[in-house]
């Protein structure tokens, strides 16, 4: 066990660090730029049926590689709401006998969410995402290449926790998940390939500028 926050605890319970909030928080102090990253997984949600036909040996997708997730948003403290922008390149890959099927998803998100519980410093939130998807899924079955593309804009939810002792600090560490539905390519013979994804950052840093700077 490490302990990160003992240091913090006398201002805590002398009530500094509550006078500090509200003081910074009526100047506006507290709002401000951020910064993130972190590793992610993606999990897969529907089973395809275009891949049911061509190649039922060959499985399902169920997970994508593990891929780094870069986020820039702005943070108002006292609604205590978040917007931001995530971007994700997400990738998987089945192969068996003489087939091989690629599906990538490059995700532009835009999201807004509120926190809305806080339990010993893990601060709960949730909000709607809209999300610029391009999808592609590249396939070759005893030689024949099949392609299927998809760009356009896909609706989807955010939600996840912060660990925040205080709502002071420069940095927080942050576990999201994104529920994205209705992720479909379709194939030349007009089946679609399912992408509907959970994604799910593990731990991801968080980072104000304006509060170290």
């Amino acid at each position: 066990m490490i302990e990160t926050t003992l240091s913090a605890e006398k201002d805590w319970q002398s009530g500094r660090t509550k006078l500090l909030t509200d003081t910074l928080s009526r100047r506006k102090k507290l709002n401000g730029l951020t910064l993130a990253i972190g590793p992610s997984a993606a999990f897969y949600l529907k089973e395809s049926v275009h891949n049911e036909q061509v190649a039922p040996y060959a499985d399902q997708h169920k997970s994508a590689d593990i891929f780094p997730e870069f986020a820039l948003g702005y943070y108002f403290h006292k609604p205590d709401i978040h917007f931001g922008l995530a971007y994700r390149n997400i990738k998987s890959e089945l192969k068996a006998f003489s087939f091989s099927q690629k599906a990538s998803r490059q995700a532009y998100t835009l999201e807004a969410y509120k926190f809305f519980a806080d339990y010993h410093g893990f601060a709960v939130f949730a909000g709607p995402a809209l999300s610029y998807e391009q999808l592609e899924v590249t396939e070759t079955n005893k030689q024949l290449p099949d392609k299927g593309f998809f760009n356009g804009f896909k609706p989807g939810l955010t939600f996840g926790w912060d660990i925040r002792p205080n709502r002071l600090q420069s940095w927080y560490l942050r576990t999201n998940l994104r529920y994205f539905p209705n992720l479909n390519v379709e194939m030349s013979d007009g089946k679609n390939v399912a992408l509907d994804q959970l994604e799910f950052n593990f731990i991801q840093l968080v980072v104000f500028p304006g509060r170290m700077f």
